[in-house]
């Protein structure tokens, strides 16, 4: 029985739980390990938490393994590029707040890789506890604003926030981050390719010399199809931005 079994309603408690998660991942030819870890749960607290696991239990049509107290969840099939043991580790914090309606001993670099995991199988109270620790926490924290938006579906909320942290101080690699979050938001694209035009007018387009330099020919094409959109690029004719464009695809592989 673990340290906290009482207190944590049951979560992975010899005695409380009822059922198990296995959380598991394909063997490697180069490493031996069982690649499995059991975490105990209850069954109707899980169930409460999330219309995933709802759906699971209460399916006339569940497997062997369900139906005997074994439900295998495959870490191979996450789509979010965290480490495999702080994926895991993010499941065991993700299931402890599901029981216990807490974030308590979750470590701040880990609170993305649960913010995903509970947008992904249906635990809206955890993503909201999840968003709630973030948004004071992005402010301070670049490297989590730059996590954050990585999310595919981060709340609207939090990413704003995220990238009004990352504003000032800008880098080149914040901006293509910026670009190529996969946010599905109207208004966190619009904001976040506003301040990337913005950044990139200052850095690149102030004054546009004759022979286009060798920093806009490295740029990635997204942040150099929007510095010539951009309405205040400062450029003598349009001859010099053709010509841009002619550099750029010649200088590309």
């Amino acid at each position: 029985m673990s340290e906290h079994a009482a207190s944590d309603f049951g979560f992975d408690s010899e005695i409380y739980s009822d059922h198990k998660l296995c959380l598991r991942r394909k063997r490697k030819r180069d490493d031996d390990g069982d690649h499995a870890h059991h975490v105990g749960v209850v069954k109707v607290i899980l169930a409460r938490a999330s219309a995933f696991f709802k759906a699971i239990f209460e399916s006339p049509l569940q497997d062997a393994d369900t139906s005997q107290g074994v439900t295998y969840i495959s870490l191979d099939d996450d789509d979010s590029t965290a480490d495999y043991k702080d994926l895991q580790a993010a499941w065991v914090h993700l299931l402890r707040c599901a029981h216990t309606d807490d974030l308590v001993g979750v470590p701040s670099a880990l609170l993305p890789g649960v913010l995903h995991l509970a947008d992904k199988y249906l635990f809206p109270r955890v993503a909201m506890l999840c968003t709630q620790a973030m948004e004071e926490q992005v402010a301070q924290d670049r490297e989590m604003a730059l996590k954050v938006l990585a999310l595919c579906h981060c709340p609207e909320s939090l990413a704003c926030k995220c990238i009004d942290a990352l504003t000032p101080a800008l880098e080149l690699h914040e901006v293509y981050a910026l670009l190529h979050a996969p946010t599905q938001s109207e208004n966190v694209a619009a904001k976040a390719r506003t301040v990337c035009s913005r950044w990139l007018s200052q850095h690149y387009g102030e004054s546009w010399p004759e022979q286009t330099p060798e920093s806009i020919l490295d740029l990635e094409f997204p942040a150099f199809e929007l510095l010539l959109q951009a309405d205040d690029l400062k450029v003598r004719s349009e001859n010099m931005v053709y010509q841009a464009v002619v550099d750029w695809i010649r200088h590309k592989p």
